[in-house]
């Protein structure tokens, strides 16, 4: 700020990339993390997650290896996993 109480060129551009990493960084929460109501389709509706896990595992018929999950596209998230 200036002596007058004004906002200089550097305090604005300072404050905008500010803003725009908190932007960023909201925006890489939400992409990783919100499921936009998904989980009712996949998991309520279809029960993807029974068909996944497969009847030894408590699900509904042959099931899928985690190779094969994994192939077909199946999202992990590592940092979940023991």
């Amino acid at each position: 700020m200036s002596a007058k109480g004004k906002i200089s060129g550097k305090d604005f551009d300072n404050a905008a990339a500010e803003q725009a990493k908190r932007y960023l960084e909201e925006g890489r929460e939400t992409f990783r993390f919100d499921t936009f109501g998904s989980e009712d389709f996949w998991g309520g509706r279809l029960k993807l997650h029974e068909a996944i896990a497969g009847e030894k595992l408590g699900g509904t018929g042959p099931g899928l290896s985690p190779e094969k999950a994994l192939e077909l596209g199946l999202k992990v998230d590592v940092n979940a996993i023991p």
